[in-house]
């Protein structure tokens, strides 16, 4: 068995003739298309985050200025209930602030529940 071993081993390190290939030399051939095929999964990850990057800062972008509009709405409905207030007109004053008290509550939930659908469905992708 050790004979056979040694002239597998003796066959395996004798030298290439003219027309074959080591290993060395599909490794310098393979090497540029190995360092391309890198680059390219690089550029294309670096994309991708950049693209996420992109989105979540439109996103944030857009979260702000609901926030923003939802506060200058509510500090107008405020002010209106002020002025009613002090013009002795509680009962439309406080109709004012039921309604919007009721619209409000319904767009947030209305909103709540769209982000927590669209968050469903992209994960089921």
């Amino acid at each position: 068995m050790s004979k056979e071993i040694q002239t597998v081993s003796s066959d395996i390190m004798q030298k290439p003739t003219a027309n074959e290939l080591t290993l060395a030399d599909l490794i310098k051939l393979g090497e540029p298309l190995l360092k391309s095929w890198t680059e390219a999964e690089n550029e294309k990850h670096r994309r991708e985050l950049e693209y996420e990057n992109n989105r979540l800062q439109i996103v944030a972008k857009q979260n702000r200025l609901i926030t923003f509009g939802l506060f200058a709405v509510l500090g107008l409905v405020l002010i209106n209930a002020g002025i009613l207030f002090y013009f002795g007109r509680d009962s439309i004053a406080m109709d004012l602030i039921k309604l919007i008290v009721g619209i409000g509550g319904a767009a947030f939930g209305g909103y709540g529940w769209a982000i927590t659908r669209r968050k469903e469905e992209e994960e089921q992708l």
